[in-house]
């Protein structure tokens, strides 16, 4: 039987203390299972989390397209009542204020209809890209070029 050296004499009794360890009731997969049931109940609140606030974006879009629409809806109202009323004969100081509040109206339904895209970074937005119509990459400086 070979001699073995001293480094593999001390790696051969770390092996052994290490399967020692393995095979006790304390070792790694008692001690792991703890941490095992953390990972899983983080996961399912995870997903709990994700599929609540998924929900809440999915309720802001149907509010805030309702209202846009709505704000339309009342933006068209005022301005046939305009045109109702002018061709009725009523001059432009009389429907002044009716205009005035149309107008208000347009703008904060054009600030509201833009609030979503303005106040959201882009660098958080996914990018989707077809690969039949988007360019080739440009090579990057420290690439090697490929042999021809």
């Amino acid at each position: 039987m070979p001699m073995l050296t001293r480094e593999e004499t001390k790696l051969l009794l770390c092996l052994r203390r290490l399967l020692t360890f393995w095979r006790s009731a304390s070792g790694p997969v008692a001690s792991l299972q703890p941490i095992l049931q953390e990972l899983r109940h983080m996961s399912e609140t995870f997903t709990h989390e994700i599929t609540q606030l998924r929900d809440d974006v999915a309720a802001q879009s149907t509010v805030i397209a309702s209202a846009t629409a709505a704000f339309h809806g009342l933006v068209a109202q005022l301005t046939a009542a305009e045109a109702s009323a002018k061709s009725a004969g009523a001059t432009d100081a009389q429907i002044a204020s009716v205009s005035a509040v149309r107008q208000m109206l347009e703008t904060n339904t054009a600030a509201l209809a833009a609030a979503i895209p303005a106040n959201t970074p882009a660098a958080n937005a996914p990018t989707v890209t077809d690969p039949a119509t988007s360019a080739p990459a440009a090579p990057q400086p420290d690439a090697v070029p490929a042999a021809t």
